[in-house]
């Protein structure tokens, strides 16, 4: 959990949170929580000098990171401190932006809104990205099934979300994918596929020749041999 002006007051108001080469103001604190349940939380000052903090379930996951920002300041990686503490909506909006708009179709983007506004964002939009483990990819595989999720959908659930993390990897924001070591089945067809015999093709190309039909006889011929879709091949030009 990430916090922000938690109102404590700094020991060192005037003083740089660098001097000497020293780092300070990075520490570990115990809080009792309610129920006596015992929390960690590691502070500190960000370059603007605001007090930071975030906090933990066991004081080895708070001494891990502590040591991490007291790596980046010291190399001067700010920006690094942060990285992933964004939601997964706020990901998306940023993959939507940089991806969705430019590279896909209108058809396509209207697929990824249905996985990202009835699956998606209701189950782990809220959470920070980089809390996104393969164990939580596994959970949202087996939530889909028992709301009775057709594969299919499922499926496009799983590679938008694969695609907005690869995405956030590449910006630097998470260290890894956290789809790319969950098996993503691949939905059976229900209706098998049976391709024209060239016979057949061949048949069909000559009745359009014959009528000198000769874009219908091309576009036959582009369908039956290299398998295009009717969409895909009224789309050439």
């Amino acid at each position: 959990m990430l916090c922000f002006g938690s109102g404590a007051k700094s020991q060192f108001p005037n003083i740089s949170p660098n001097i000497g080469g020293t780092i300070l103001g990075v520490s570990v604190h115990a809080r009792k929580r309610a129920r006596g349940r015992i929390a960690y939380e590691v502070t500190w000052r960000d370059q603007a000098g605001r007090q930071r903090c975030e906090t933990f379930g066991t004081r080895r996951e708070a001494e891990t990171r502590e040591r991490e920002i007291r790596d980046l300041r010291e190399r001067g990686r700010y920006d690094k401190i942060d990285a992933g503490t964004e939601s997964l909506q706020e990901a998306t909006e940023r993959w939507w932006t940089d991806h969705v708009d430019v590279q896909v179709t209108s058809n396509t983007a209207r697929v990824y809104a249905t996985c990202l506004d009835r699956h998606l964002m209701p189950r782990l939009g809220t959470m920070p990205i980089r809390d996104i483990e393969p164990a939580h990819v596994i959970e949202l595989q087996r939530s889909l099934r028992q709301d009775g999720v057709g594969a299919a959908m499922a499926q496009k659930v799983l590679v938008v979300l694969s695609g907005i993390m690869r995405h956030s990897q590449l910006l630097g924001r998470i260290e890894r994918n956290p789809v790319h070591p969950v098996r993503i089945p691949q939905p059976r067809r229900k209706r098998a596929i049976r391709p024209l015999a060239p016979e057949t093709i061949e048949g069909m190309r000559a009745f359009a020749v014959e009528r000198g039909r000769l874009r219908q006889a091309a576009l036959l011929s582009v369908m039956g041999y290299a398998g295009l879709r009717p969409g895909e091949a009224f789309a050439l030009t």
